[in-house]
């Protein structure tokens, strides 16, 4: 258990090193120091967060929705930049994980039924 912790403390380590955390975080660093801004975005976020869970049919259409709607956030060059980063970060926080359970056995199958 040591070996696997001792890794994953180098892993968090080289992610916090990563541009893609570095830059996801130093913006929503700039972002905080707006608070309309950042209630802005985070509402934005989390309404495309739950349009991305949701299983609806017109996906497209509730994301185009979305984005008219909060054509400000992407209209701004530091929250466009934001979110740009944020979906980099995310893309490799999901690699990784993948990765990691791709790679692993480990029985799920009683979750299907």
């Amino acid at each position: 258990m040591k070996k696997v912790e001792e890794a994953t403390r180098l892993l968090i380590g080289q992610i916090k090193e990563s541009k893609a955390y570095q830059d996801y975080t130093r913006l929503y660093s700039e972002i905080q120091k707006n608070p309309e801004l950042l209630k802005r975005v985070n509402e934005y976020r989390k309404r495309r967060f739950e349009i991305h869970l949701s299983n609806v049919k017109d996906y497209s259409n509730m994301q185009e929705d979305l984005r008219r709607e909060f054509s400000d956030i992407h209209s701004n060059e530091l929250t466009l930049e934001f979110l740009i980063a944020e979906k980099h970060f995310s893309n490799m926080m999901k690699l990784v994980n993948h990765t990691i359970l791709d790679s692993v056995q480990m029985d799920i199958d009683f979750l299907g039924d």
